[in-house]
């Protein structure tokens, strides 16, 4: 074991009460959580202070610095541990585009090669790029909406289940 957080309140977002515990971290991540007997290169006293596992950035427009800084070093210095993308309909997927991104997508990037079609694309650039925060994209159907409005929606049925414009009926 790399290190050892004695005797801090775990506060862990599970909606209990803090608790006195013992956090074990092996090569960068929380190994264990509890009474923990085995020695480690370095231990802590946290006595008195909370220990919580990382901070969860829910709205975020992380989706390509993930890739391109997978680091992390603004979100990781905070704390922030896992980021979600996607919430309010601007992601870096799925993005099917057919031209280049109309804002807001241009919030993101500036090239149709900065989307990816399919969350499954997506995905296989984060394994690649190993960010050092957890990340998780949440499509939307202010996604859609968006890739339509711009002129720039494909549908796309195989990939995420939608064979139409949004709004639009059979």
């Amino acid at each position: 074991m790399d290190l050892i957080f004695r005797e801090g309140f775990v506060v862990d977002g599970s909606g209990g009460p803090r608790r006195a515990e013992d956090v074990g971290v092996n090569n960068g991540r929380i190994v264990a959580v509890g009474s923990v007997s085995q020695p480690a290169r370095r231990e802590i006293d946290v006595r008195g202070l909370i220990v919580a596992p990382g901070f969860i950035d829910v709205h975020t427009h992380d989706d390509r610095f993930a890739l391109i800084r997978p680091d992390m070093a603004p979100k990781i210095s905070q704390g922030v541990t896992t980021i979600v993308g996607g919430n309010c309909g601007i992601a870096a997927a799925p993005v099917p585009l057919r031209e280049p991104p109309a804002p807001p997508l241009t919030l993101l990037a500036g090239a149709s090669a900065d989307f990816f079609p399919s969350i499954a694309t997506y995905r296989r650039a984060l394994i690649a790029a190993q960010p050092a925060t957890n990340v998780g994209a949440n499509r939307s159907a202010a996604c859609d909406q968006c890739c339509y409005a711009s002129g720039s929606y494909v549908p796309s049925g195989g990939d995420y289940g939608r064979t139409r414009p949004p709004g639009t009926r059979k």
